[in-house]
């Protein structure tokens, strides 16, 4: 792994004996291997290039050392001892996976402090704070408040445990007064038509994936619980999905399924076998939330291709769809919530339940009349 550097120095990697590889360096400051205590991946290559490029700049006298703050490179060591905290607590990969993502969202590498800030603990604090209103300014308009709030509350427990390990800051941050109100976008469902063109224009690119789009849009299942699927969930016999509850994640519920989608999985069980390991062959589809970004990505140019895109629809587009169509259905509000696995009241209702008003004042005006 070689990159190129702008300024006089060497960076190389070594591996311990954990196996783990670290980026070790030389500067004009430092003649002798220096630890950066990071492991060697490209990102972290770029944050030690900067130390790099600052010791030069001291050298030069265009840096005053007591100027530079020493301390704005540990939150991606601290961060990396927080990821060996998630794994010694058995996290599972998709937790730390969002966690890394929430963390590489809001801490940008090239940012630099401007603002005089009197002690230590107190520019570390600022130098967050910063980053969290900078990344909130920044995806407002691209980014529902709801996104936004999740990134926010992904990275709240790093910042717990910081202040109760004491492992960057001395102060709490709470992160809880930069999140958004809530708002409730309107339910755009894809058209019959829609899921048409979209499912043609998958299968082109790959059978399964094609295969993966109709399991949501006939199940209403949302993105994640479909990725997730594994063949031991599927109960041919009695043609039933088993689906961790969403609130309860203990709790597991039995969801009936059609004649086409018995169809549909059987065709998926004739690829899955051809795999290569054997936790793919157990998968229903052969990627998962974290392997899943080529998915993502097609999926944006076929909506792109055929018309279909609207900011913040995406995948879910499928359940709104197949929620939107059980509520055509005259059933039961009860049977309603069961089959759409909606578990909140208010969300049914102020979601997907259309209410018929005039045929209501129409019962009223019979009971008053009598």
């Amino acid at each position: 792994m070689k990159y190129k550097l702008d300024f006089p120095g060497s960076i190389i990697s070594r591996k311990m004996k954990s196996g783990n590889e670290y980026w070790y360096y030389k500067s004009v400051l430092h003649d002798t291997w220096q630890s950066s205590k990071l492991s060697a991946t490209k990102s972290n290559w770029n944050i030690v290039a900067d130390i790099i490029k600052r010791d030069y700049l001291i050298s030069q006298g265009l840096l005053n050392e007591d100027e530079i703050i020493q301390d704005d490179v540990s939150i991606f060591v601290a961060f990396e001892n927080y990821l060996k905290h998630l794994t010694v607590k058995q996290k599972s990969t998709n937790t730390i996976d969002t966690y890394k993502r929430a963390f590489n969202t809001i801490i940008k590498e090239d940012f630099n402090i401007t603002k005089e800030v009197t002690t230590k603990n107190k520019r570390k604090k600022y130098y967050v704070e910063l980053l969290i209103e900078e990344f909130v300014d920044n995806y407002i308009t691209e980014y529902s408040n709801t996104t936004i709030n999740i990134r926010i509350n992904n990275f709240r427990p790093f910042l717990s445990w910081c202040y109760k390990e004491k492992e960057y800051f001395d102060t709490e941050i709470r992160a809880t007064k930069y999140l958004l109100p809530k708002t409730f976008k309107d339910i755009i469902p894809y058209t019959d038509k829609e899921c048409l063109k979209l499912f043609r224009s998958a299968y082109k690119i790959e059978p399964e994936f094609c295969y993966w789009l109709a399991i949501m849009r006939l199940n209403g299942l949302r993105r994640k619980e479909s990725i997730e699927l594994e063949w031991a969930d599927i109960d041919f016999e009695n043609r039933t999905l088993k689906i961790e509850n969403k609130i309860k994640k203990t709790v597991i519920e039995l969801l009936p399924f059609s004649d086409l989608t018995f169809k549909i999985f059987k065709k998926l069980k004739e690829i899955s076998i051809k795999r290569n390991t054997k936790w793919k062959r157990n998968k229903v589809f052969r990627v998962d939330l974290s392997s899943s970004r080529d998915w993502r990505a097609h999926f944006r140019e076929i909506c792109l291709q055929n018309d279909c895109y609207i900011r913040g629809r995406a995948f879910h587009g499928f359940r709104k769809a197949f929620i939107t169509e059980l509520d055509n259905m005259n059933l039961t509000f009860t049977e309603f919530k069961t089959l759409a696995r909606l578990k909140d009241y208010n969300t049914a209702e102020k979601h997907y339940i259309k209410k018929d008003r005039e045929k209501l004042r129409k019962i009223m005006n019979d009971l008053n009349s009598k």
